[in-house]
């Protein structure tokens, strides 16, 4: 029987998926349950040594002798530091260890209790990655634990280099009543220069009843669009305007008209490549799938960015160059999941080309977006603004996501476009435009920066939240309700400003944005006034 601590069961069947075979224990109480785990499962050797300094070393050997990944497991406090130079000597020598320390509550630390100290962290720059297991309360704990155990495994193995794997125990420490180890799939790395084993991994997709390649934001041309037409020819391949010059229909429209009956449309294969996504619903159905399905894919070293919770490879190379061998590899004419997806994401496509926009920020994007070429350069702000591209944009458009902060995005742009003579365009909402206008503060700006800005006077994104309407904090506390307009803005700073607030007017401002000559920088402002 294993231990009835799920961070524990998790780390112990990561271990054996990874194929370490050897586990150098110290004595102690609080890493006791590791070391029955480690003791209890056939697939691991444990090797008893009281000092903790010699420990590490006795790992290194095991290491050096065998070839083979080895652990050291210390209980909490001082222990653990003292695995020290013996955990430096095997980074150096390229041989690295995997150190494992069993640790007291977080609550408890500072607080005078025994053999207790900050340790996630602990061996500092000697180790390539430390990890903090969470106690696994619930699934997503569950899924944090494995990931942090994939993350610092796939570091050790491509690096080489120690690693720490901190596992907080709560008392009671001594149950052991699981009578088997979780099935927990390994996250497996893949370098593109591996012919075999690329080999097998394109041939699990090819061989895949539903695959589907979803592409997450990426750079400019970073994946050239002809090849993404080409394998829609015989491919789900989802993308938006984070992504390529050829998005599918916004995938939060998808979503809704596919609905909550959706297993037709689940695949059983899945390529992400990229980072993240505008669609929320994306992501929702992206980690409702299963474990065994998902791969992701980094350009260099790799790194375990997972918005699937499903990944069980990472494929570290150039995006296109897997696309290209993938094009012409697969049939999906004749697929039944093949012909949903098409016939789901046309009916969209054709229903967003033919309404007419609910709002005239809406309306405001949709005739901007009109008189947009596949090679200008237009950014978005976060929330309303980027929602609206992936609605309208049918070219690749350029938007801070990595955080997805309002802050900056005007910024992003105004530099943008002191290193070209093209024009470069910017829609933006009012809360992230007046929260950045120290943006426009700035003798260099000239005529090519053109600015939509869609003024609401408030956060409209947040009307969209389910619940919050019941608040009578929502309009002025939590959407920052406001009447200001960017008159002042523009005349402090030389900027030519026109503002519509009818949806018969906006043809003739969209045109002035985007075909006036000017030496200054022109801004329309949307007044979208809410009652």
């Amino acid at each position: 029987m294993y231990s009835n601590k799920e961070n524990i069961n998790i780390l112990t069947a990561l271990l054996v998926a990874y194929g370490v075979k050897n586990v150098v224990v110290c004595p102690g109480s609080r890493n006791a349950p590791l070391v029955h785990n480690f003791n209890e499962c056939p697939d691991i050797t444990c090797h008893p040594v009281t000092d903790e300094r010699s420990a590490a070393f006795v790992a290194l050997g095991i290491r050096l002798r065998t070839g083979e990944r080895v652990a050291v497991c210390v209980t909490s406090g001082s222990a653990l530091l003292n695995t020290l130079p013996g955990v430096a000597e095997a980074s150096y020598q390229k041989q690295g260890i995997i150190v494992i320390s069993a640790d007291r509550p977080v609550e408890w630390i500072g607080q005078l209790d025994g053999q207790t100290m900050p340790q996630p962290g602990a061996l500092g720059t000697f180790v390539a990655k430390s990890v903090n297991l969470p106690e696994c309360k619930d699934d997503n704990e569950r899924w944090h634990c494995r990931r942090l155990v994939c993350e610092a495994m796939i570091e050790h193995l491509w690096s080489s280099a120690s690693v720490h794997i901190n596992v907080p125990i709560s008392e009671p420490l001594f149950e052991f009543s699981t009578p088997e180890l979780p099935t927990v799939h390994a996250i497996v790395t893949v370098a593109g220069d591996n012919e075999h084993d690329l080999a097998e991994l394109l041939n699990k997709m090819t061989k895949a009843e539903r695959p589907m390649i979803v592409i997450g934001q990426t750079a400019r041309d970073a994946i050239n669009d002809t090849i993404i037409k080409e394998l829609r020819r015989s491919i789900v391949v989802l993308a938006e305007p984070l992504s390529a010059d050829d998005p599918s229909p916004s995938l939060d429209d998808v979503f809704t008209e596919m609905g909550t009956d959706n297993g037709a449309y689940k695949p059983d294969f899945v390529l992400f490549i990229g980072s993240t996504t505008i669609s929320k619903r994306l992501r929702l159905f992206l980690r409702s799938l299963d474990d065994d399905c998902v791969v992701v894919m980094q350009n260099s070293t790799p790194v375990l960015e997972d918005l699937t919770r499903h990944a069980r490879y990472v494929l570290v190379c150039e995006p296109e160059r897997i696309l290209m061998k993938l094009t012409g590899m697969f049939d999906g004419n004749a697929s039944e999941f093949f012909k949903h997806w098409n016939e789901l994401l046309q009916t969209v496509g054709e229903k967003n080309a033919s309404s007419i926009p609910a709002t005239l920020e809406a309306k405001a994007v949709k005739a901007f977006e009109a008189l947009m070429e596949k090679d200008n350069t237009v950014f978005y702000a976060n929330s309303t603004a980027v929602r609206l591209a992936a609605r309208y944009a049918d070219h690749y458009v350029f938007c801070n996501r990595g955080l997805n902060g309002i802050e900056g995005s005007l910024s992003t742009a105004v530099g943008a476009s002191l290193v070209t003579d093209e024009n470069v365009y910017c829609v933006i909402g009012d809360l992230s435009f007046f929260y950045d206008q120290n943006a426009l503060w700035n003798q260099h700006l000239r005529g090519n920066l053109r600015i939509l800005l869609l003024n609401n006077n408030r956060g409209e994104i947040f009307s969209t939240l389910p619940g919050l309407s019941d608040s009578p904090a929502r309009d002025y506390l939590v959407m920052g309700a406001h009447k200001n307009t960017a008159v002042g803005a523009c005349h402090q700073y030389g900027i030519s400003r026109k503002m519509v607030s009818k949806a018969e007017d906006l043809p003739a401002a969209i045109k002035w944005l985007v075909e006036s000559k000017s030496s200054c920088p022109l801004l329309l402002e949307v007044m979208a006034i809410k009652s």
